[in-house]
């Protein structure tokens, strides 16, 4: 859905302002997760809710980052993609390495 709307957007609006308002709204469903966990509310629909408007922000705003990324030049654009993957990758390897290593090991 993020893609989509993205897709509808980009000729018409500065790729800059598109990404920093589907960043936005990434970020915002973040937040949402955070307070709602945070406060002890957690519920079917509270996560979904907020997964939902983080998955649509992400969803949106990913195309045009690697857009902007290897929009660099014809000679870095290779690079450009790489380093981008690479960013993406060792994002989620952090994230998967915090939150195996705070549960506990049972035997």
């Amino acid at each position: 859905m993020g893609s989509f709307v993205s897709s509808r957007l980009a000729p018409r609006v500065r790729l800059t302002s598109l990404l920093r308002a589907t960043s936005g709204i990434a970020v915002l469903g973040a937040v949402l997760f955070f307070v709602v966990s945070a406060t002890g509310m957690l519920s079917v629909g509270s996560v979904l809710g907020t997964m939902v408007i983080l998955s649509i922000g992400v969803g949106a705003s990913a195309p045009i980052a690697i857009t902007s990324a290897i929009s660099t030049g014809p000679q870095t654009i290779g690079a450009a993609a790489g380093l981008y993957g690479f960013v993406q990758m060792a994002n989620g390897a952090l994230c998967t390495l915090r939150s195996a290593s705070s549960r506990p090991i049972r035997h």
